[in-house]
């Protein structure tokens, strides 16, 4: 049970039925950190604009299913069980199986990820972990498969996912069934149990 309870709706402003709609066509649902985001408006509103100008902001080239992959890894470097399960939901969204995330912790020899994945992979663990991890060797080899403006992309996707970690972490945010039935499906032949988050 999440140690802070969400917001009560009645205090609800238009800038926080924005932010939480704007969740809700996203993901189909309004997750419950968004609910406890909603006693700051002004944070719950701020965080919406980045991540989706990190996902959706149309200079982006790197492929959406690639952002989101690098955050869930991100997510598995910090350890946040949380949101491990929602990227595991819109990553089962965007694909045509499961494979995908049923591999993703073996990423570095697992046959459906390709090289340039891989060294996506691999930084996103890097600059995920504490303390950070990423080298100059790692850079120099993003290089050879992406753009600086695509690095930028990619650890954009990281370093959004740095503030959700810690906010479902710190609070043990509750688990809606929609992403925790996906990472049962998927991540849960690996081993992920829902944690402090049921």
């Amino acid at each position: 049970m999440t140690r802070i309870p969400p917001a009560d709706p009645a205090s609800y402003t238009d800038e926080t039925r924005a932010f939480l709609r704007a969740r809700e066509e996203v993901l189909g649902f309004v997750p419950n950190s968004m609910k406890v985001m909603a006693r700051r408006p002004s944070v719950g509103a701020a965080f919406v604009a980045l991540s989706d100008a990190v996902i959706y902001g149309p200079e982006m080239t790197t492929p959406v299913i690639l952002r989101r992959i690098v955050q869930h890894i991100a997510s598995y470097a910090a350890g946040c069980l949380y949101c491990q399960a929602h990227t595991a939901k819109i990553v089962a969204n965007l694909s045509e199986d499961d494979q995908k995330m049923e591999n993703i912790w073996e990423f570095e020899t697992h046959a459906l990820f390709s090289e340039p994945e891989r060294a996506a992979l691999r930084f996103a663990m890097a600059a995920a972990s504490v303390p950070n991890a990423v080298t100059d060797e790692m850079m120099d080899e993003l290089r050879t498969h992406f753009s600086e403006d695509e690095i930028v992309e990619l650890l954009a996707c990281v370093s959004v996912m740095g503030f959700m970690n810690r906010w479902n972490d710190s609070l043990a945010t509750t688990l809606e069934e929609g992403p925790r039935d996906a990472a049962e499906r998927t991540l849960g032949k690996k081993g992920w149990q829902v944690g402090q988050h049921g």
